[in-house]
Formats: structure tokens, C-alpha cells, sequence
């Protein structure tokens, strides 16, 4: 088992109209392995009523795919920057970019081309900041469109969702399971850091959290350096839509502070929690993961989110006999960071690193906001 460190993982997420203009530009970088992800994008759609009367406006989806990959972290920011003007994700509706550092483990470590990403992407390029928070909120199927729809009418964000499997948490609950179905929908926030309390309490309470089983929710600071503003979309009542003077007003301040909308948090705290929490994630051959998922589960880890990946070559097929399948899954294990090792050295005795392409992934989370079941048990204990 190869550890590597010091490296970042890329997230783009992207319209689907826009994924040649990515798919050129990995290929151009020669990133070696890229993990795409399918999800729907959910805006707001502004209807003229008959003759002009009565406007309406309903939510509205739309095909999206997220693009994950690491690199040195030296290239993060050129690499990011490289990936916003090629399929112009500065526009809003087009998509996000952002970064985050991540530990790798895996039997062979990734090769990346230097000498071109030297050649492409400017490793001195000025660091971008770590601005923003993800959320990351996982719900039974059926109940992300109400939240999206609230998010959406306050202006926060455009929320992406996608589909996932449950794993763990249903077999804890007891009679309670039933009641609740394996199938998931996990979507995915993207936030200025100073609206992120705010945003936490709207999916707090309209995933009604506190009951058991209902959901979880865990935010993870980013760096972004694209982000997509477009939450409406319909007929333009003037020459710029409001999202793109809201683009604009960001580059002006060179943040998004002038626009927050909720109370100042405070930092400090969130970064004491960074350290009490992480998420491990494994990533194998599809239909390949039950093993090592009972493993972590045996560990003392909850629960996992299964999540249906494809893996793409983007170096000219030198990594392909690397691996014999390129339909992929991963699990999202949330975890303490005390017993971050136990789950590790459990899956490894499961023989998880005996393949070249499986990977576990470990990065910092800034906070969880767990189930009702999930404290009972912290009770418990």
C-alpha cells in the first residue's frame, strides 16, 4: 500500500452541453484517472402566464455529470483555471470548480505527466482561498427536490443531486428499517463559508433530521474557483441577469462576502470540529465492495453511501490495463477520526489493496449533523 500525500482532488461539476470542452481539456493535461459521476442540476424556471398574466415559476432539471481527479497540489489552481476557460464555467448555468486536500491510498501510486503539466499549467499560480463549503446531504428518495426548492428560492445556490444506495444504517434502527428504503438521494450544496450556518439549518429542518432514519448531512470546506450562480432561468427582464451581476460583483470584491445572507460564523469552532471528523472513501470495481463495506462496518464505522461511478483515461491509454472494468463505485464512510485507522487496517485485511486501481481516499470534514438514530446511539454507548 502506496501512500500519497500533498495532493488535491478537483471537483468540476458540469452542464452536460459543456463536457466536450472538459473532455478536450483533461485530455490536453493528460490527467490519468477520472472518476465522472451522473446527477441532475435543479434551477428555477420563470413562466409567462397566458397574455402576460399570472407568471409562474417551477423547478426545473437538467443532465449533469462531476468530474473528480487528483493532482499535485502545486497544479490546483492553474489546473482549476485551465479547466474555467475551456468550457467557460465563469458563465453562470455552466458549472463549478473546486479543491479540496485529500490523503490517497492505493497499491500504486498515480503517475501524473510533470512535464506536461509544467509545460500546460503554470505551478506558480497565485493559491486560491478557501471560501466556500460543500454540503453534502443524504435523504430518502424522493425527499431532495422540496429542500432544493427552498435553497433555490432563497438565491443560496443550485443544488446538484444524484442517486446512492444506503448502507449500515438501516440494520441499526431495528424495527425502524421498513420503514426505510436502501435507495438514497444524495445532493450535493455549494456555498459561500459565511452562508453555510445558514444553509445548515434551512436542511436541518426541512429534512426534519432530528427523526430517526431521515437523513444525514455533513459539510466539507473547499476552494472554489467557478461557481455556479444560476438559480433562475426564463425570459431576461434586462441586458445582464442577475446572476451574472452577482458574478460580477464577486470579481469586483474579490469575494462573495458582500453578499451573505447569514449570521457571521465563527471559524475558529469550525476548524476545532475539522479535526474530529473524516470521510474515508474506498473506490473499486462495481458490485466488488460488499466485503470490505461489512469490514469497515465491523470497525465501528455507521454507515455508507454507495455511489455509481465511471472511470475515464484521459493519457493516451497508458494507465488502461490498470484496471478490468471501467464501471467503478464508491462508498462515503463518515467517520470519527479516532477510529480512522481501525476502518483502514480492516478493509486492508480484506486483501482491498491487492488491485492496482482500487483507492481509499481520506479528507478532513468541517462538521456532521447526524440523524436522531445516530445520537441515540452516541447515547447508548
Amino acid at each position: 500500500m502506496q501512500t500519497q500525500t500533498n495532493l488535491s482532488k478537483i471537483t468540476c461539476t458540469a452542464d452536460a452541453n459543456v463536457v466536450d470542452e472538459l473532455d478536450k481539456a483533461l485530455n490536453d493535461l493528460h490527467i490519468p484517472e477520472v472518476y465522472v459521476q451522473r446527477a441532475k442540476q435543479v434551477t428555477l424556471l420563470d413562466r409567462a402566464g397566458f397574455l402576460g398574466l399570472r407568471p409562474t415559476t417551477t423547478p426545473e432539471e437538467s443532465r449533469a455529470l462531476f468530474y473528480r481527479f487528483y493532482i499535485p497540489k502545486n497544479f490546483e489552481a492553474s489546473v482549476m483555471r485551465r479547466l474555467a476557460e475551456a468550457a467557460d464555467l465563469y458563465l453562470p448555468g455552466r458549472g463549478s470548480v473546486y479543491a479540496k486536500d485529500v490523503t490517497l491510498l492505493r497499491r500504486t501510486p498515480l503517475e501524473f505527466d510533470i512535464e506536461r503539466l509544467t509545460a500546460l499549467a503554470n505551478s506558480n499560480t497565485e493559491a486560491v482561498a478557501e471560501n466556500h463549503s460543500v454540503f453534502i446531504c443524504i435523504v430518502q428518495r424522493g425527499m431532495a427536490s422540496s429542500i432544493a426548492t427552498t435553497i433555490l428560492e432563497m438565491g443560496l445556490c443550485v443544488p446538484l443531486i444524484s442517486f446512492g444506495t444506503g448502507m449500515g444504517i438501516r440494520d441499526r434502527l431495528r424495527l425502524l428499517r421498513i420503514t426505510i428504503s436502501v435507495e438514497k438521494e444524495v445532493m450535493y450544496l455549494l456555498v459561500p463559508r459565511n452562508d453555510a450556518e445558514l444553509v445548515e439549518s434551512i436542511i436541518r429542518h426541512k429534512a426534519r433530521l432530528d427523526l430517526p432514519g431521515q437523513g444525514f448531512l455533513y459539510e466539507i470546506n473547499i476552494r472554489a474557483l467557478a461557481v455556479n450562480l444560476r438559480v433562475r432561468r426564463g425570459k431576461r427582464a434586462h441586458a445582464a441577469t442577475m446572476d451574472q451581476v452577482i458574478a460580477a460583483m464577486d470579481q469586483m470584491k474579490g469575494s462573495s462576502e458582500w453578499r451573505r445572507l447569514g449570521g457571521s460564523r465563527n471559524h475558529e469552532t469550525s476548524k476545532s470540529s475539522a479535526k474530529k471528523f473524516s470521510c474515508v472513501s474506498i473506490v473499486a470495481d462495481e458490485g466488488s465492495l460488499d466485503p470490505f463495506n461489512r469490514a469497515a462496518m465491523n470497525a465501528g464505522a455507521r454507515g455508507a453511501t454507495l455511489i455509481p461511478l465511471e472511470l475515464h483515461f484521459y493519457s493516451g491509454g497508458k494507465h488502461e490495463d490498470h484496471s478490468a472494468s471501467h464501471a467503478k463505485e464508491g462508498h462515503d464512510l463518515v467517520i470519527p477520526i479516532n477510529i480512522q485507522d481501525a476502518v483502514i487496517k480492516a478493509i486492508a485485511k480484506e486483501n482491498f489493496f491487492e488491485q492496482d486501481d482500487r483507492l481509499v481516499e481520506i479528507a478532513s470534514v468541517e462538521q456532521i449533523v447526524a440523524s436522531a438514530s445516530s445520537k441515540k446511539e452516541d447515547e447508548r454507548k
